[in-house]
C-alpha cells in the first residue's frame, strides 16, 4: 500500500505449532439482588468436556491508517461485556486529596461543567458522551448505575444529523439508571461537535447550552439539589450503547469546571504526552473496564497500526528495509488499544524506522 509521503509494507511471521498449557477456572457469583450467603456453601460441577482444537489459528494480519482525528483525549468503545461499557476520566484534587467540585453554596456565582467534542463516529448513532456528577464518586466503571445519587448530561448524535443532550438525575436509588428525573432535553441542530455545558446558580437554577448556543433553563427541587454535596467527583467520557458501536471513538479537545472554590478550577486541553504529565500530582484518574481505551492523541501521532486477534505473545517491530536492516521495537510502541474487533497502536512520526520508507511486522518470540 502507498500512503504519501511514506511507503509502508507489512509482514506477519507464521506461527509454528506450539503445545501450550492453558489454565481455566470457574466463577460462581452471588447476585447483589439475591439473598446473602452465610456459612459454608458447596457447589458441585461435573460433566466437564474439553475438545481439542483441530483448526490452525491464523496469525494476526496488519493494516495501516493515517490518523485523521484532531489531537485530544480519545476514548474508544471496547465492545464486549454488556455493550454499555464506559470509558471515562474522573477529577482528582492533588492539593486537598478530595474532589470538591460541587456547585452548592456558590450563590449567584455561576458554576459550569463543560465538554468539547472534537470528533465523533459518523453513522454510529446513539453513541453517548457524558458528564456525570457523583457525590463520593469512586473508580467504579458503572458508577452512574451503581451509585445512589447521580446527575448526568447525556449527549447523543441522531440519524438526522442533529444531537441531543438530556439532563437527568436520580437520588437515593442505587443499581438503576440515572434517569428517574429528566427535567430537560436540548436539541442541537448543528450536530454533536462543539462545546456542551451545564451551569448552576443559586443551588437550584440550571442552564444547559449546546454548541450552537441553543439553551434551556429550569430549576431543580431544593431537596434534590442538596443531595449533591461535597466531596463530589466529575466524570467525562463515553458510553458504547450497543454492540454496533464497538471500536468507535470520540475525541475531546477540552473539559472545564469553572466557578468552584474548594478544589482548583479545571481547564484541560490534553496536551500530553500523557493524561497526567506529573504523576505525583495527578489531576485525573481513568475509570473504565478497559483502561487502554482512554488515551491522549498527540499532534505527532500520524499513523495507526491495526492488527487482528488473536495476537497473544506477538509484538510489533519495525525496519527501514525488508532485508538487510535490523528489526527493532521502539519504547514508545506500548499504547496498545484492545477492542473486540482487534488491536491498534498509535505511531509517533519520530519513531518511524525511516522517513522515506518503513516496514512493520508482528513477531512472536520463540515461534
Amino acid at each position: 500500500m502507498v500512503l504519501e509521503p511514506n511507503l509502508f509494507c507489512f509482514r506477519t511471521l507464521e506461527q509454528n505449532d506450539l503445545f501450550l498449557t492453558q489454565l481455566f477456572g470457574f466463577k460462581i457469583q452471588q447476585s447483589r439482588t439475591g439473598a446473602p450467603l452465610t456459612g459454608i456453601s458447596l457447589f458441585w460441577i461435573d460433566n466437564i468436556i474439553l475438545h481439542a482444537r483441530t483448526a490452525t489459528v491464523p496469525p494476526p494480519s496488519l493494516s495501516l491508517q493515517p490518523v485523521k482525528t484532531p489531537p485530544g483525549l480519545m476514548i474508544v468503545a471496547p465492545g464486549g461485556g454488556n455493550n454499555y461499557r464506559r470509558g471515562m476520566i474522573r477529577t482528582l484534587d492533588p492539593v486537598s486529596g478530595y474532589p470538591y467540585y460541587s456547585w452548592l453554596g456558590q450563590g449567584d456565582t455561576p458554576v459550569t461543567y463543560s465538554l468539547t467534542i472534537a470528533s465523533y463516529p459518523a453513522g454510529y448513532y446513539y453513541f453517548q458522551s457524558q458528564i456525570f456528577l457523583v457525590p463520593n464518586g469512586g473508580n467504579d466503571s458503572s458508577v452512574d448505575y451503581n451509585a445512589a445519587t447521580v446527575l448526568a448530561l447525556d449527549i447523543r448524535n441522531l440519524p438526522d444529523g442533529t444531537a441531543t443532550a438530556a439532563f437527568r438525575y436520580k437520588t437515593n436509588h442505587p443499581y438503576a439508571n440515572a434517569a428517574d428525573y429528566v427535567p430537560a432535553v436540548l436539541v442541537c441542530s448543528n450536530g454533536v461537535l462543539g462545546t456542551w455545558s451545564m451551569t448552576f446558580r443559586n443551588d437550584t437554577n440550571v442552564t444547559v447550552t449546546a454548541p450552537n448556543a441553543a439553551s434551556t433553563n429550569f430549576s431543580l427541587p431544593w431537596a434534590a439539589a442538596m443531595e449533591f454535596y461535597n466531596p463530589l467527583s466529575v466524570y467525562f467520557g463515553n458510553q458504547q450503547n450497543g454492540a454496533a458501536n464497538a471500536g468507535q471513538a470520540a475525541t475531546y479537545s477540552r473539559v472545564k469546571i469553572t466557578g468552584v472554590t474548594l478544589s482548583p478550577e479545571i481547564d484541560e486541553t490534553f496536551p500530553g504526552p500523557d493524561l497526567n504529565p506529573d504523576p505525583l500530582n495527578a489531576k485525573w484518574r481513568v475509570v473504565g473496564e478497559v483502561p487502554s481505551c482512554v488515551f491522549i492523541v498527540r499532534p505527532d501521532h500520524k499513523y495507526w497500526v491495526n492488527w487482528t486477534l488473536p495476537a497473544t505473545g506477538f509484538r510489533l517491530e519495525g525496519s527501514s528495509a525488508l532485508a538487510g536492516a535490523a528489526w527493532t521495537t521502539d519504547p514508545q510502541w506500548t499504547n496498545i488499544v484492545t477492542t473486540t474487533l482487534g488491536q491498534r497502536m498509535l505511531i509517533p512520526e519520530s519513531t518511524l524506522p525511516s522517513a522515506p520508507m518503513s516496514f512493520f511486522r508482528l513477531v512472536k518470540p520463540g515461534s
